[in-house]
């Protein structure tokens, strides 16, 4: 790792303007999405799934830390990024991330949870449960019923 630093979300605005264009790599939208929608830290992104112009941008960064920027005219967006031998992520925690995906107007159903009310998967394990627990008893009556 030729970088002897690693940014923090935080504390970008106040050392931005000192991140050198060899530290930068400006991305897709569509490649910063995916990087935001990434929150497993143990598998991230991969270069080679991005798109190919931003993959040719981030050829010329060396593993460590970085800024990640995405531009168009009404939005700028920087974040802090890690850049791995194989890999990149963004290093932005879960509110930031529900924010910046809202700003790039992406996909948000996997942060949208309903605190009032179950998850609909909760529910039908415990239907099928329920199910089997009626079968069952009339199963175990048939068996003892052979036996005698």
């Amino acid at each position: 790792m030729s970088c002897a630093f690693r940014l923090a979300q935080e504390g970008l605005p106040s050392v931005n303007e000192f991140v050198g264009s060899d530290r930068r790599v400006r991305l897709e939208r569509s490649d910063l999405v995916t990087l935001l929608h990434n929150t497993d830290p143990t598998k991230p992104p991969k270069v080679e799934e991005l798109t190919a112009a931003s993959q040719e941008r981030i050829a010329g960064v060396t593993p460590g830390s970085c800024a990640l920027e995405y531009r168009e005219p009404k939005l700028q967006i920087t974040l802090v990024g890690w850049r791995d031998t194989t890999s990149l992520r963004a290093y932005v925690d879960q509110s930031e991330t529900v924010h910046m995906l809202r700003l790039l107007r992406a996909d948000l159903s996997q942060y949208e949870v309903n605190k009032f009310r179950k998850p609909v998967e909760e529910e039908e394990v415990k239907e099928e449960v329920q199910k089997e627990e009626e079968v069952e008893p009339k199963d175990a009556l048939q068996s003892q019923e052979e036996i005698v």
